[in-house]
């Protein structure tokens, strides 16, 4: 398609197609629990029906998830865990020091700037990174 086009506009269409596929870079897999039905009876609609609605609402669920691990993003869903395990272990931590379970002050303070600090440099790398592989590839 873009081997026809005026220079300019084929580099165009060609770095549209590289950061469209720098999209399909997602972390996580889809996984669906089962649905148990026992004692079934009634119209074969309505179970249908409650199939379908079981199934659509974990693929929501999973979806917006694959969504917030794009690579492009900077995998927004592994900067959350990230600070969600710096805060955890910092207050974890400080609740040892304050009940006297830990010797000295201060040691989770280490762990909430490098959840904060680290898992926000990291997506930032990351969006980096697919910035420069995307224009990098044109």
């Amino acid at each position: 398609l873009a081997a026809g086009l005026w220079l300019p506009l084929r580099s165009l269409v060609n770095f549209l197609a590289r950061l469209g596929s720098s999209f399909v870079e997602a972390s996580p897999k889809f996984k669906f629990s089962a649905l148990d039905l026992s004692h079934v009876t009634g119209n074969v609609g309505v179970v249908q029906s409650s199939v379908a609605k079981h199934y659509q609402q974990q693929l929501l669920a999973q979806s917006a998830r694959v969504l917030g691990s794009l690579q492009v993003l900077g995998d927004p869903a592994n900067l959350l865990d990230d600070i969600n395990s710096g805060v955890t272990t910092f207050l974890r931590k400080t609740k040892q020091e304050m009940t006297g379970e830990r010797v000295g002050v201060g040691a989770g303070v280490g762990d909430l700037a490098g959840g904060v600090f680290g898992g926000a440099l990291g997506s930032i790398s990351k969006i980096s990174g697919s910035l420069k592989d995307t224009v990098g590839s044109v």
